[in-house]
């Protein structure tokens, strides 16, 4: 008899286990590519820290100082339209690239004219590396793109500066008919024509 009644009291056991792990443990998480909106940081849903373990291209991490890319863009705006220019949120290569040429007040202007333009901005990231893009019907919206330096969040100007044209509409496209090799994680679901428009699906 005891030995019926302790056979039962394992085989419960065991079944317990079975369906905590089937239903709490390993419950499968739901995560999403992408994050769309343009205050990114203003929603109520938790941030996935750990989305690209999953797939390589995701979401951006915080960075040393908690901004996401988007924050920094933010704030790159946000100066701009105070009529300074940041050069503390650029990447390396883009302080570089200004130290000869400064944006003018009305360059600094007309960025944050474009910004309150678009909508619905897309954000993805690829370790390091990130992507801002709207759209592709939003032709007066190019791709934003940034890196993290040092633990921050960085905008690469320098990158936008050799890789994205604008036309005489001011309508972007990729200069060499094609997203540069680093940021193409951010668009490998988008096709473009021979001089590098995007494409509306």
């Amino acid at each position: 008899m005891q030995m019926r009644l302790f056979f039962f009291a394992v085989m419960a056991a065991l079944l317990l286990t079975l369906v905590y792990r089937s239903y709490v443990s390993h419950q499968p998480l739901t995560a999403h590519t992408w994050y769309k909106g343009q205050d990114i940081t203003e929603g109520t849903d938790p941030m996935p820290f750990d989305a690209r373990n999953a797939n390589p291209a995701g979401y951006p991490e915080r960075d040393e100082g908690g901004d996401l890319p988007s924050d920094v863009y933010r704030a790159y705006i946000a100066a701009a339209a105070a009529g300074r220019f940041d050069e503390s949120l650029l990447s390396d290569s883009s302080r570089a690239l200004f130290e000869t040429r400064r944006p003018s007040l009305e360059q600094l202007t007309n960025s944050v004219a474009s910004y309150e333009a678009c909508h619905d901005v897309e954000e993805l990231a690829d370790y390091n590396l990130a992507v801002m893009r709207y759209a592709p019907d939003q032709r007066h919206c190019p791709p934003i793109t940034l890196r993290r330096e040092a633990g921050h969040w960085r905008i690469d100007f320098s990158t936008m500066h050799h890789a994205v044209g604008l036309n005489q509409s001011n309508q972007w496209h990729f200069r060499s008919g094609r997203p540069p090799a680093e940021y193409a994680f951010a668009f490998s679901a988008w096709r473009f024509d021979d001089n590098g428009y995007p494409i509306i699906p």
